[in-house]
């Protein structure tokens, strides 16, 4: 069975619909990411607490030093160990910051394939319809 010129104009017309879909569900999903970004920030707004918690003890280990040069063994263990906890918190906020990405990555993808399988068995169920004989446009507004 030949397209007639009719069945371009509906089919084109459904293609913009679904053109029109696919942008309204990029512009949600942008939204969302700008979401997601923003808790970023404010994670690593919070890291910046605690760094500048931590710069301001490494200051005053470094004033007990000073003051207490008999105890150097005990102030490199302390040393030692605020570098261990500040590069478990680099960690943590650098798995975090994957953990996000990649959900946010997966929720965007996962929509987007959503919706393309409607659009898909949507133009499907069409499809079947003309195949069938039936002009669903008729009776559409043009």
């Amino acid at each position: 069975m030949a397209l007639t010129r009719d069945d371009l104009k509906w089919l084109d017309a459904r293609l913009s619909e679904m053109e029109g879909r696919i942008d309204e569900r990029i512009d949600r999903l942008d939204a969302r990411l700008g979401g997601v970004e923003s808790r970023i920030g404010g994670v690593e707004s919070r890291l910046g607490g605690v760094e500048s918690r931590l710069g301001g003890v490494e200051s005053r280990i470094g004033g007990v030093e000073s003051r207490l040069e008999g105890v150097d063994s005990r102030i490199g263990g302390v040393e030692s160990r605020l570098e261990g906890v500040d590069s478990r918190i680099g960690g943590v906020e650098s798995r975090l910051e994957g953990v996000e990405s990649r959900l946010g990555a997966m929720e965007a993808e996962f929509g987007e394939f959503k919706q393309i399988l409607k659009d898909v068995q949507s133009i499907q169920g069409d499809m079947l319809k003309l195949m069938a004989g039936d002009q669903p446009w008729k009776g559409v507004a043009s």
